[in-house]
């Protein structure tokens, strides 16, 4: 009987945790490409990092 609940049980359980192990590291992906994507501020120009308002 032991046996029979453990082949019922531990699937299952393995499987939601697999699932959120991967939707985790998918959610990290979707966010780490989305800072790539972000403008770097040490990238501007030198028009915009000084001002002619002396």
């Amino acid at each position: 009987m032991g046996e029979l609940l453990v082949t019922l049980i531990v699937p299952p359980v393995v499987g939601v945790v697999i699932y959120i192990v991967i939707r985790r590291i998918w959610e990290r992906e979707e966010n780490s490409a989305s800072v790539v994507v972000r403008r770097d501020p040490s990238a501007t120009t030198p028009a915009e990092e000084t001002s002619t308002d002396s």
